[in-house]
């Protein structure tokens, strides 16, 4: 089985969930691993600091729209080595 892990909740990973929801793909497993439980889209942040619209309003919450993808979500921080996919000698390791 392949595995697929999606870091972070931005824009181009929501976008991910979206393609996931209408066409699954068949034979991976699909993580989405985010620091919060809601994105705020950056297009309404300046409506929120007006105060024309409320926080909940800037948000989208990412535990249903994972689960209407058939994703995994986790709720935690991730840190990612570059060097853990590096593929040479450990002396010449950067």
């Amino acid at each position: 089985m392949k595995r697929v892990l999606l870091v972070g909740a931005g824009h181009a990973q929501l976008a991910v969930l979206t393609a996931l929801a209408r066409r699954r793909l068949p034979g991976a497993e699909v993580v989405l691993v985010s620091a919060s439980e809601r994105q705020v889209y950056s297009g309404m942040v300046p409506g929120l600091i007006a105060g024309r619209c409320s926080l909940d309003d800037c948000s989208i919450a990412i535990a249903p729209l994972a689960a209407a993808a058939a994703v995994r979500f986790l709720l935690a921080g991730c840190l990612l080595y570059r060097w853990l996919r590096w593929r040479g000698t450990p002396r010449r390791r950067p």
